[in-house]
């Protein structure tokens, strides 16, 4: 598991997550993010994703293509 909650996150990318590919939960919540199209590219078996509280302005279901394990995605408090 690797939380990154309220670290004050505007932008990921995706090699910092190209050695965790066995991460199973990560949760990026209470950040000031913006997803972009390769940012989970790495993490397949990703389970849990939580990017609560961000500044997610829109759903491109594109974005988390690579998360072919996704059981849970939680978006609440965007502005979606």
């Amino acid at each position: 598991h690797l939380y990154l909650d309220a670290n004050k996150l505007t932008s990921l990318d995706s090699e910092i997550f190209e050695y965790l590919p066995k991460l199973s939960k990560l949760s990026l919540a209470n950040n000031e993010l913006r997803i972009e199209k390769n940012t989970f590219i790495y993490l397949s078996r990703l389970k849990s994703l939580r990017i609560s509280k961000n500044k997610l302005s829109q759903f491109d279901l594109k974005l988390f293509s690579h998360l072919v394990g996704l059981e849970e995605l939680y978006l609440s408090q965007n502005e979606i």
